[in-house]
């Protein structure tokens, strides 16, 4: 938030009539954790979004996956998790997308469909794999195989430069 100028790690938009929700884990861990305070905060941006129009897709983002959903999601949180799921099942409209998985997006467990959709959204930085892959978690060549799309056009994903 220093760096941001950004009054929260949490914070709702909305952009043209549509709602965007963006949630941040509130700790160091790497698979990250939401607060009961932050998922009350989501709630009742979910409840607002369906009651100005619940046709309307509810967008919904997060770093890490929420755990048993996604392609990588056992790199996903557990504390709260059941509380976090069981808040947006309330709200099938809700389109979740999630990062911190580096698992790539052309396999279809990227995207889970059951109480709503949560989607990975892969990876700009590296490839990384499941378990028991024959070329291993982090294939040689992962640092090139990200899946950011200004790879395609040869030009440099290497945030250092």
């Amino acid at each position: 938030m220093e760096k941001t100028g950004m009054e929260s790690i949490y914070y709702h938009k909305i952009v043209k009539g549509y709602h965007f929700i963006v949630l941040g884990p509130e700790d160091d861990l790497t698979e990250g954790n939401f607060s009961v305070k932050q998922i009350e905060w989501m709630s009742d941006k979910l409840k607002q979004a369906a009651k100005d129009d619940p046709e309307k897709p509810i967008f919904v983002f997060h770093h890490q996956p929420i755990k048993d959903t996604v392609y990588g999601s056992e790199w996903g949180f557990d504390i709260n998790r059941d509380l976090f799921y069981d808040t947006l099942r309330n709200y099938p409209q809700v389109i979740s997308f999630s990062g911190h998985t580096h698992y790539p997006l052309d396999d279809p467990k990227i995207i889970h469909q059951k109480d709503f959709t949560t989607i990975g959204t892969s990876t700009t930085r590296y490839l990384w794999l499941d378990a028991g892959r024959v070329q291993g978690e982090v294939p040689v060549g992962a640092e090139i195989l990200n899946q950011d799309c200004r790879g395609l056009s040869g030009q440099s994903t290497d945030q250092t430069s």
